[in-house]
């Protein structure tokens, strides 16, 4: 019983995001749902044949740090998405720290040619050096597990 209601808890964030990316027909796009629809990606990180999914919560709280952000995965299936093998991602060779919005944009691609889609997941919020907001990107690989934070990159 508490694996279920786990699983749904899981869930809940993904299809929030969902609700909020697409404008209901016949209504403008405007800017809100342009930016909640730049916050998710689609592909397949471990190269399974099924699509996987990929979903920002830039505003989440992160060991106490306000708006650090987050990344949730779901691996697809036969069945669909799955919260089975599900992953939650936060900074990728960085500290978790207030603001940074981590996951406020995503793009999915294969950035180092090694047949696995890769996740590549922007802070816009993030501190470089003495400029205030100056925004990284964080790249997690692919591969047959499903996405790792091994190797994984920071770009400023």
């Amino acid at each position: 019983m508490t694996v279920r209601r786990t699983a749904r808890l899981l869930a809940l964030p993904f299809l929030l995001l969902a609700a909020v990316a697409v404008p209901a027909a016949g209504q403008p796009s405007g800017t809100a749902a342009a930016a909640a629809a730049a916050a998710s990606a689609g592909a397949d990180f471990d190269n399974d044949g099924f699509a996987d999914l990929a979903a920002g919560a830039r505003f989440r709280s992160v060991g106490g740090a306000d708006g650090a952000g987050s990344v949730g995965v779901l691996y697809g299936s036969s069945d669909g998405l799955t919260t089975a093998r599900g992953q939650l991602f936060t900074q990728v060779a960085g500290a978790d720290e207030q603001s940074d919005q981590f996951g406020s944009a995503l793009a999915a691609g294969d950035f180092n040619h090694d047949g696995f889609a890769d996740l590549a997941a922007g802070a816009s919020g993030e501190n470089v050096n003495a400029r205030a907001g100056a925004g990284a990107v964080s790249i997690v690989y692919g591969s047959a597990s499903g996405l790792t934070t091994t190797g994984g990159q920071l770009f400023t």
